[in-house]
């Protein structure tokens, strides 16, 4: 099995990444402490934490939520929606306005977009009323 080396780095604290074998979760190191791991749950399968009591991992269903919302492509927009509404780094409607902006040449993956990133802002909203709980 090879790794799969892909990291993305929204800001200091935060790395989102694709598949890998199972229970192995080399980007954590990465993150800062008290920082955030997004996870996309329908990809990695990740049976344990690791050692880091320190982050906070968060398991996302990205591929399954894109899927839902029309197109699979647009995983990457559900974690979007994901971090903002854990973060609230900006406001949501703001990312919305990105997002439509940036899809202002290409209308018609727009509204698949929008629903992914709905998808994601809520599924994240979800975990926090259940922690709350």
């Amino acid at each position: 099995m090879t790794l799969v080396q892909t990291c993305y780095r929204y800001r200091p604290g935060l790395a989102a990444r694709r598949p890998c074998p199972s229970r192995c979760m080399p980007f954590a190191p990465a993150v800062r402490s008290s920082g955030l791991l997004l996870i996309n749950s329908s990809l990695v399968k990740v049976d344990q934490e690791g050692d880091r009591d320190d982050i906070t991992v968060v398991r996302i269903p990205a591929n399954d939520l894109a899927q839902e919302a029309g197109g699979n492509k647009a995983a990457n927009i559900v974690m979007l929606g994901a971090y903002v509404e854990l973060t609230k780094v900006v406001k949501f409607s703001t990312i919305k306005q990105t997002v439509e902006e940036a899809f202002a040449n290409k209308r018609r993956f727009l509204p698949v977009n929008l629903k992914a990133l709905e998808g994601g802002r809520r599924a994240a909203a979800g975990l926090i009323k259940g922690r709350s709980a």
